[in-house]
């Protein structure tokens, strides 16, 4: 798992990011060098400006999940994060 924020939303990733570790789920890297062990990673999540609602509100508390091995992506709600997670992985 690779937690991507971008600058300043690094406020709304860390509640996200004590989840994820407070579960279990494997190792998270964030910031900008998590793209040097994006590579093998299989599920990647981004929080962005779009997670704080300052482009679109309709997008609060929104993040992208990336999947590596159907190379898609996809707006999901942070409170669907976790079901979807261990649905894929499973």
């Amino acid at each position: 798992m690779v937690l991507l924020r971008l600058e300043q939303p690094h406020d709304a990733a860390l509640p996200l990011q004590l989840l994820l570790r407070s579960l279990g789920i494997g190792r998270i890297v964030e910031g900008w060098d998590a793209g040097r062990a994006r590579a093998g990673t299989p599920f990647g999540v981004t929080v962005d400006f779009e997670t704080l609602g300052e482009k679109d509100a309709a997008l609060r508390d929104t993040v992208t999940l990336r999947d590596r091995d159907s190379m898609k992506q996809e707006r999901v709600n942070i409170s669907d994060l976790l079901e979807l997670l261990s649905v894929r992985i499973a």
